[in-house]
């Protein structure tokens, strides 16, 4: 069985977690244990529900994923995200040797294409 930690350890991270993004005592304790001196980069793997505590967002995580400010004007042109998951899906159909490691919200990323 191959452990997140044991993945990010091979790369030369320091791995933290996963830990629950909702324990703030579990979150500050690890901040603090990134905080020491170890000459490697750093990744504090934070796992949380997105929503929570607010029900409409609970069920549908990707409508509420962020939410702009009422009266902001949606841009004419495209997002870095879109331009990026359509790039994305254009190399995938010419070269079957390209292959996306996604943040696990592919909407978010543009990727759900």
């Amino acid at each position: 069985m191959v452990l997140p930690s044991a993945f990010w350890e091979e790369m030369g991270f320091k791995y933290l977690g996963p830990l629950d993004g909702h324990n703030i005592t579990e979150l500050e304790t690890a901040l603090v244990t990134a905080q020491e001196p170890d000459n490697r980069p750093v990744l504090v793997h934070v796992l949380t529900q997105k929503g929570k505590g607010y029900p409409e967002a609970e069920n549908d995580v990707v409508r509420y994923h962020g939410i702009s400010p009422s009266g902001i004007v949606k841009r004419a042109t495209p997002s870095y995200s879109q331009v990026f998951g359509q790039t994305v899906s254009r190399l995938m159909k010419e070269n079957e040797k390209v292959v996306v490691i996604s943040a696990a919200m592919l909407e978010g990323t543009g990727l759900e294409r």
